[in-house]
């Protein structure tokens, strides 16, 4: 009885995410800035703004944006990758960064976020037919701690969101320029687009 209540439960996660992922509405054709920021494939992007102008909701969006561009594995047909959101500490990183993106990807409609750390929320959206499936891994870090610098600089990364690179050392900003562009994997890979859309941004 557990397992049929916990396949129904995953239906229904999966049922929300697909609907959500089709509902989604990232209109920034009214803000010029932003709208370039979104078309700029360069390997190293920043948006500069007032507050409120919306840098924090167009680096979320482009994180999906992004997700969304990966080539799929030709071994199942899924679009792999993984991200990481880096803000200066932990209790910034949870009352604003992760509220602009929980107001954009709410946990109702994209899955459950793990807020021990590190935070993370793994979307996945299963293949279907011919069109294929997402695998999102997006990994939330505040660099009050040693060991979350230890851990940032060692992971395998599709891409990086710097929130207020202008608090961050500028070390631990260079450092992490190498870790992105390495996921998917090469045997995740069709062709070289992966490095291509390796992406490291800041707002």
């Amino acid at each position: 009885m557990a397992r049929r209540n916990a396949d129904r439960s995953g239906r229904r996660t999966r049922a929300a995410t697909d609907e959500a992922l089709g509902s989604l509405s990232l209109d920034f054709s009214e803000s010029p800035n932003i709208w370039k920021f979104l078309s700029d494939d360069s390997f190293f992007c920043g948006l500069l703004g007032p507050v409120g102008s919306g840098k924090s909701y167009a680096c979320a969006a482009e994180v999906m944006l992004r997700a969304a561009k990966q080539p799929p594995s030709p071994r199942d047909n899924i679009r792999y990758s993984r991200f990481v959101v880096v803000r200066n500490s932990y209790p910034e990183l949870r009352t604003t960064t992760l509220k602009t993106w929980t107001e954009i990807f709410p946990e109702n409609q994209w899955g459950n976020l793990r807020w021990s750390p590190p935070l993370t929320h793994h979307i996945k959206l299963p293949a279907r037919d011919d069109v294929p499936g997402l695998d999102c891994e997006v990994i939330f870090l505040a660099l009050d701690q040693p060991k979350d610098v230890r851990k940032l600089l060692s992971l395998e990364l599709t891409g990086a969101w710097v929130n207020e690179a202008r608090e961050l050392p500028l070390a631990v900003v260079q450092g992490l320029t190498h870790r992105v562009g390495r996921l998917p994997y090469q045997g995740q890979r069709r062709g070289s687009l992966a490095r291509y859309l390796g992406r490291y941004q800041s707002d």
